[in-house]
């Protein structure tokens, strides 16, 4: 028992390297282009950025690389998490299948994180930093604020993961779509509730940008999902033509050995008068064992 187990650790900890390698190639990259990524960051604020402390401008250029760095990491861990666990799964998950996953989620976390530096975080910077309070003036550190856009930029990048999610967790066991249904009013409540939680929604507005993608992304996936429903039932119904062909001659040799026996001669029908059937009597049957006296 104890060495399957071992196994799998050694198999997760050598995909889990991987991953990790793959970050670091690409936080290497991002070193290299790293003036066109800080000017990048520091766009939606439209101030200038400071820094207190002796290593405060290394810690942002290397918490901006890392940030590079993570882009290419998603895809990576995503496919060997789903290669870990698809021994597990009731359902056979192909290669092809394992790579279109892969590539839906990549989409789904750079439009995610595309939707946060576009919409959403310039609206909350812009309500953030016209707040009026009298004797106070915004000075703000560049790693806060590098913290703070990772941060949102994640948490949308995750939340754009929703659809996927529940595909794939319809896949391995069909959710009913009356039960997605009946769950709707529960993730509202619940994605607002979560909003007021986070740090990153400190006011009304990151609260409000932050919930109604997760309310819309619902929506979307409960379509989806019924429309996976309705192909798969769709699918069931129909027959391959070359199934035909392999039971057609089948048929013939299945009649030929279940034809009806051929009755004996001796053997007469029976008759039917006004309803009546009857079996009109035989010949008599003489025992050639019994000798006369």
């Amino acid at each position: 028992m104890n060495q399957p187990f071992m196994e799998h650790v050694r198999e997760l900890r050598r995909r889990l390297m991987v991953a990790a390698g793959v970050m670091l190639i690409g936080a290497g990259a991002g070193y290299v282009v790293r003036n066109p990524i800080l000017a990048w960051l520091q766009a939606p604020l439209h101030g200038t950025l400071y820094y207190s402390q002796v290593l405060g401008a290394f810690n942002f250029l290397m918490q901006a690389c890392l940030l590079v760095g993570l882009l290419p990491t998603i895809p990576v861990l995503v496919y060997n998490l789903i290669a870990f666990i698809q021994p597990a799964l009731p359902r056979p998950v192909s290669k092809g299948q394992v790579i279109g996953m892969v590539a839906a989620s990549s989409m789904l976390a750079a439009g995610g994180a595309a939707f946060a530096y576009y919409v959403s975080l310039p609206v909350v910077l812009h309500f953030l930093s016209h707040i009026a309070v009298s004797h106070l003036h915004p000075l703000i550190a560049a790693d806060s604020y590098l913290n703070f856009v990772m941060n949102y930029l994640g948490v949308f990048a995750l939340i754009f993961q929703l659809p996927l999610v529940l595909l794939f967790i319809d896949r391995i066991k069909p959710i009913p779509p009356a039960s997605l249904k009946r769950f709707r009013k529960w993730v509202i409540a619940g994605a607002f509730g979560a909003a007021l939680i986070l740090p990153i929604a400190p006011d009304p507005v990151s609260q409000t940008m932050l919930a109604l993608p997760v309310v819309v992304l619902y929506e979307l996936s409960l379509w989806l999902v019924v429309l996976a429903h309705r192909h798969r039932a769709h699918a069931a119904q129909l027959v391959p033509a070359h199934s035909l062909e392999t039971v057609i001659p089948q048929s013939r040799p299945e009649r030929a050995q279940t034809a009806e026996p051929v009755r004996p001669r001796s053997a007469r029908p029976p008759l039917a008068i006004d309803g009546f059937r009857f079996r009109p009597p035989g010949p008599p049957v003489i025992d050639l064992r019994q000798r006369p006296s």
